[in-house]
């Protein structure tokens, strides 16, 4: 590899971790946003629902940010 292939892997690398950081704060917003706005008025089934879509996708960013 040379220099070159290595400054760009390291770019797009960078570029990567900024957009899953991105993807993992527009998450956490949404569930936080959704928990206390409109919190108390869920159901538990849409209580759990909603808190384990955000646990799997905060996993995911977690585990995709770490593999890099």
């Amino acid at each position: 590899m040379t220099e070159a292939e290595a400054i760009e892997t390291l770019s797009i690398l960078g570029a990567n971790g900024a957009t899953y950081f991105t993807l993992f704060t527009t998450f956490t917003f949404a569930y936080l946003t959704v928990a206390y706005f409109v919190g108390a008025s869920l159901t538990r089934f849409q209580c759990i629902a909603v808190s384990a879509i955000y646990f799997f996708t905060a996993s995911m960013m977690g585990a995709s940010t770490m593999v890099m």
